[in-house]
């Protein structure tokens, strides 16, 4: 082969070579834009925390040991003052919540805190405070043998991670 068409040959790579670094580099910018590496879990967390508050028996509902049933739309003013020692995550205290039991007057029958140096430290609204997660709830409150309908109003904070 003579010089000549070889030098044409390799004049005809440069826009090969060009065209695959463009096509490389839109790839990794795909692909880096789609791969996360971090999920953002504090919504679920905190709906965690609602429905353990609700579902389980050593929540704030109504449970029957008798018959071994929770009555989720029940809720039991005596289960409430003891609120901090049944739902227990360890020495990860990361998650606080005040719950406000009214009823459908709006006049408020009940109102605590779950780990309240939590919530108290991180419930700032505004700029530089965290997401809180509001929830109303209607239920019939049960207390001593009263049951009353009302309402209850959840506010879940939870520590950012990271």
């Amino acid at each position: 082969m003579k010089k000549g068409l070889l030098s044409f040959n390799m004049m005809m790579w440069i826009p090969r070579i060009i065209f695959m670094v463009i096509v490389v580099f839109s790839i990794v910018l795909l692909v880096a834009t789609y791969f996360k590496l971090e999920m953002a879990v504090s919504e679920a967390e905190n709906e965690l925390f609602i429905q353990r508050l609700l579902y389980s028996p050593h929540g704030i509902s109504f449970y029957d040991p008798y018959s071994n049933r929770i009555y989720p739309g029940i809720i039991d003013l005596d289960n409430l003052d003891l609120l901090n020692k049944s739902i227990f995550y360890g020495e990860q205290k990361h998650i606080g919540a005040k719950l406000s039991i009214n009823d459908l007057n709006n006049s408020l029958l009940a109102e605590r805190v779950y780990n309240d140096i939590v919530y108290r430290r991180i419930a700032q609204e505004g700029k530089g405070g965290v997401d809180v997660l509001r929830k109303s709830l209607y239920v019939i409150v049960r207390n001593e043998s009263r049951q009353i309908p009302g309402t209850l109003a959840m506010e879940v904070v939870l520590i950012p991670k990271g």
